[in-house]
């Protein structure tokens, strides 16, 4: 037993000194060889914002202990019932938006079918509310810009972005002749946190860069991207377009082949430290101020 704990001890004490990061606190000693991975945009979001937090959930597979299941369930809803409704305009032009709307109640139905959704009360009240928002959003401006028609919906892809084997789901995506905008739905009204840009601010977005510049040329190489933009289902608004800092992802998707071929993953978030606001991982990591002290192999 003292053995053991004058081992943790040495860890702990190693962990909050200033000392380089050690193969307790994310310097594996071997590299992780970047062919064998398939990154999703949020894989490569949360290793942008935190290399070891990346490492405990997709290389450790650490369960997150936090009960999201019913709000996580209850979006899964959402986005089935905006894909039932949009796969009925595939191919038309008139009345999309009628014809939308008038969906959205058998495509509530199938998706509760399919997860087998509990007809508790509560959901009985909720039911109605729900119905309500996803009307008010079908018929919003913002919705479906002027002369799109969607054209795919909840579209899985594979592809090469930079080097990286990228994977993942597009919400929505509409064409206009040989156009295509990609829209992708948020329950929230503010776009996704990005990832650390050269300053180390989380102000880099990948989700949609990903998407335009691996999705689309995989899967409709025919076609020309016109754009993407986050729609957020709780204003029925666009909050945010994409913009391609085509150097700035570059350089990003390079620093992630060192960090993998070095095995470099220590805890090292933003200097105001959002990262950890959220992390699901604190008490495997207790990071924040001690990262701080900490010297990266890559400064």
């Amino acid at each position: 037993v003292l053995s053991g704990a004058r081992q943790t001890h040495a860890v702990e004490v190693g962990r909050w000194s200033a000392e380089s990061h050690d193969g307790h606190d994310g310097m594996l000693g071997e590299a992780i060889d970047p062919e064998t991975l398939t990154f999703s945009a949020s894989q490569l979001g949360t290793l942008g914002r935190c290399g070891f937090s990346w490492f405990l959930a997709s290389v450790l597979r650490l369960e997150d202990q936090e009960d999201e299941g019913r709000h996580r369930h209850r979006g899964r809803l959402t986005h089935a019932a905006l894909e039932f409704a949009a796969r009925q305009v595939f191919g038309q032009t008139d009345d999309l938006r009628r014809t939308m709307t008038d969906a959205l109640e058998a495509g509530l139905a199938q998706a509760e079918a399919e997860v087998e959704w509990p007809q508790t009360a509560q959901w009985q009240r909720e039911r109605p509310e729900l119905l309500d928002q996803l009307r008010r959003v079908v018929s919003a401006p913002d919705f479906l810009a002027p002369e799109y028609v969607p054209f795919a919906a909840e579209q899985a892809f594979e592809g090469q972005w930079y080097g990286l084997k990228v994977r993942g789901l597009i919400d929505r995506v509409d064409r206009r002749g040989e156009q295509l905008m990609i829209m992708d739905y948020k329950g929230g009204s503010k776009k996704p946190q990005g990832v650390q840009d050269a300053s180390g601010k989380l102000s880099l977005d990948l989700q949609l860069p990903i998407y335009l510049q691996a999705a689309l040329p995989s899967l409709w190489p025919e076609f020309r991207p016109a754009g993407a933009a986050y729609f957020s289902l709780s204003t029925a608004k666009v909050i945010d377009r994409v913009r391609l800092p085509g150097s700035e992802l570059e350089a990003f998707a390079a620093k992630v082949r060192a960090q993998l071929a070095i095995g470099a993953l220590p805890p090292r978030p933003d200097p105001a430290q959002k990262a950890c606001e959220f992390c699901r991982f604190d008490p495997a990591c207790r990071g924040g101020a001690r990262a701080a002290r900490k010297v990266s192999p890559w400064d």
